[in-house]
């Protein structure tokens, strides 16, 4: 195994790489930074626009690979909490 760094969604990863497969693992302690340093930067306020007949919102440009052009979403609303929540179903 070789230890590297490699960018992940923005953020510089430290991970180890088999040098026969090219498998590569991240220690659980790294996966956890990683994953809340991504995620706290994809937080942001974003304005509701008016498309056509309909209100839309649009992704930024980091998530997009998350969420490519033509995916299926689900969309849940919970107007108590004035939340909503996309889950990407499928492709």
């Amino acid at each position: 195994m070789k230890k590297t760094k490699k960018e992940l969604f923005g953020e510089l990863t430290e991970m180890y790489v088999c040098e026969k497969c090219g498998k590569e693992f991240i220690d659980s302690k790294e996966a956890a930074r990683a994953q809340k340093a991504v995620w706290s930067k994809m937080r942001e306020e974003r304005k509701v626009i008016k498309f056509g007949g309909s209100s839309a919102i649009t992704i930024p440009k980091k998530p997009n690979s998350f969420f490519p052009r033509g995916s299926v979403v689900e969309i849940d609303f919970d107007l108590g909490k004035k939340e909503l929540k996309v889950k990407k179903v499928h492709d």
